[in-house]
């Protein structure tokens, strides 16, 4: 049987402890599991709108819906097109971002149908990130239905361009733009027993190689393809010695 403890630090599992101790926090996790078939409706509702590389505009406007459905306030797309809703906390603490990215690896014209078998659901996407979608919804419903305040507001954020050459696009744009955000929890796919503390880095560069040779025939024995030198270089990173904690 799977150990269903988070794998996280020991003070982050005492915080979590700490949580649980309060009755509302507790009815609310309860609420959850008793609430799984309505945050597998949503999931499929979101799995099944498309939203292929730099065309997310369908599902995000299915989104934007749910958030003024589940109550939240100044619900708005950003320029770029996030999604963004706020809950409003009872005084001045800190406000929390808790987002998930709408786009999906797959491009246009992938069948997102959702299969069931038995208690197995499967489609393009359907993990990474329509879980994570569905569960802020789900954070959502369990704060209100038990009439959980907090202290400082709440951000709930659909982001945009989380895969490959999307660049982070969304997230990035949504902290360049002037905010009162003081952090982030990010729900990515379906993995809830492990939480990440810290930041993942995300720096792309863009290469350029020149060189004398190329073509076969009139460019032929002559030293210094391009190619040649690109594939040096793929090997030298190849070889490079990473640490793996952390990763």
């Amino acid at each position: 049987m799977t150990d269903p403890r988070p794998v996280c630090t020991e003070k982050t599992q005492d915080i979590i402890k700490t949580l649980r101790s309060n009755a509302q926090v507790e009815a609310a996790l309860e609420l959850a599991v008793k609430q799984q078939e309505k945050r597998i409706a949503d999931q499929i509702i979101l799995t099944e709108t498309p939203a292929p590389p730099f065309h997310e505009e369908e599902r995000a406007k299915v989104l934007l819906g749910m958030f003024k459905q589940y109550g939240l306030t100044d619900v708005k797309q950003d320029a770029i097109g996030n999604v963004i809703g706020r809950r409003k906390g009872t005084g001045s603490g800190p406000t929390l971002v808790v987002g998930a990215h709408i786009d999906t690896v797959f491009p246009a014209g992938t069948d997102c149908k959702v299969h069931r078998d038995g208690d197995v659901y499967a489609a393009p996407g359907i993990s990474d990130d329509a879980a994570g979608l569905a569960s802020m919804l789900q954070v959502i419903r369990c704060l209100n239905e038990n009439n959980i305040e907090t202290v400082g507001d709440i951000v709930f954020v659909g982001t945009l361009g989380e895969e490959g050459n999307g660049d982070l696009r969304g997230c990035k744009a949504l902290f360049k733009e002037k905010n009162d955000y003081d952090g982030m929890i990010a729900i990515d796919s379906a993995n809830v027993h492990r939480i990440l503390r810290g930041a993942v880095g995300c720096k792309r560069f863009r290469i350029i190689f020149e060189g004398p040779g190329g073509h076969s025939l009139h460019k032929f024995g002559i030293v210094g393809s391009a190619i040649h030198g690109l594939s040096r270089a793929i090997v030298r990173v190849d070889e490079l010695k990473v640490p793996t904690d952390p990763k």
